[in-house]
């Protein structure tokens, strides 16, 4: 029964002008980076292969993860490296380092690591569960609701103890109230009021969104264009009910930041992760099954989204496509599918919505 998500965070001083988020991150190459290593290489630390992977090793200093227990506190050793200047750069286990870090005597920024994956077998965002032995569905559900009614006690023990969440574990997934739905209602409503600049869908479009995606119970949306994140927010508005997770690509950094702040705004922050790049590369590291795919990017590419993401996309799942208007190969591509049932409505924007049967 999870009751937490936690994620690899970086950890460094607040005084070294860094702001990395990202493996890609071109500082990473220059500076000194401390990562917790098991020891064995295949089944090292995420952020270890990570590192590997791109060829990051010369600078690269592994700190162990369980360390020598003769001395106190030995899994804070890699933060104290970076408060004491031995390394600029930690990349450690989140609750680790959201505990140690205000302890230390300078101030330490604690970033989680973006995006939540690397690659289909590389994930940096992991749920905390207590498992039962197979079949005991009595005990499962025991524990799932003493969850379910200590979620108040548990969630203010975990900002005790400074660790980052990750969003909402997808077991036993609490519905939003109505104060959560109309804080969401309310932000849209204010970008509606501040213009339609980048307002990615009409609110006729937006409500079809919400709606198909509470209506096949998602638990994973991936979006291809976040623009601000008006659209992401409908999605939200489900996702709230299901206990699910958006996961949106926007290669504009400015927007994808204003889609941050917007899902901050709106108390959702912890359902989406805002994935900075070209989605038609970034796309390459999504894991599935994902039950909703919201197309809404470079008209295009609409055609290369599809080949990639139909085949994470669960029996069942929909993909759907807006402004289909603009993109005819990608109509022809999903109505010549014999796996695919596609409808198409012409109010708003224009959305195709596609089933994919089997």
């Amino acid at each position: 029964a999870p009751y937490y998500r936690s994620t690899y965070v970086f950890v460094y001083r607040k005084d070294r002008g860094l702001d990395v988020r990202s493996f890609d991150d071109p500082a990473l190459r220059r500076v000194r980076v401390g990562v917790q290593v098991i020891g064995d290489d295949y089944t090292n630390t995420p952020p270890a292969h990570a590192l590997s992977r791109r060829g990051i090793v010369g600078n690269v200093v592994g700190y162990t993860v369980y360390g020598d227990y003769a001395q106190p506190d030995p899994p804070a050793r890699i933060i104290d490296a970076v408060a004491k200047g031995d390394i600029d750069v930690a990349i450690a286990w989140g609750p680790l380092a959201g505990y140690f870090a205000p302890r230390q005597a300078v101030p330490l920024a604690v970033v989680p690591v973006s995006p939540p994956f690397d690659s289909p077998d590389l994930p940096f965002v992991f749920d905390i569960s207590m498992a039962v032995r197979r079949g005991d569905d009595g005990l499962r559900r025991e524990l799932d609701g003493v969850i379910q009614r200590r979620r108040g006690e548990i969630d203010a023990l975990l900002r005790e103890f400074g660790v980052p969440r990750a969003g909402v574990a997808d077991a036993a997934p609490v519905p939003a109230g109505p104060d959560a739905e109309k804080q969401v209602l309310s932000v849209l409503a204010e970008m509606r009021a501040q213009g339609r600049t980048y307002l990615s869908v009409p609110p006729e479009d937006g409500r079809a969104l919400r709606l198909l995606t509470e209506a096949v119970g998602a638990k994973t949306v991936v979006e291809i264009g976040t623009s601000t994140g008006y659209s992401g927010l409908w999605f939200c508005l489900a996702l709230q009910r299901t206990g699910g997770r958006l996961i949106t690509f926007e290669i504009d950094p400015g927007r994808a930041a204003a889609a941050r702040k917007n899902f901050q705004q709106a108390g959702v922050a912890g359902l989406a992760t805002v994935v900075e790049g070209d989605a038609h590369e970034k796309v390459a590291a999504l894991r599935g099954p994902v039950d909703v795919v919201f197309i809404d990017a470079d008209k295009e590419g609409y055609v290369d989204y599809l080949r990639k993401l139909l085949p994470l996309v669960r029996p069942g799942g929909l993909i759907l496509a807006h402004n289909v208007g603009m993109v005819a190969e990608y109509v022809k591509e999903v109505t010549a599918n014999p796996d695919l049932e596609t409808i198409i409505y012409r109010e708003g924007a224009g959305l195709a919505v596609t089933l994919k049967k089997r």
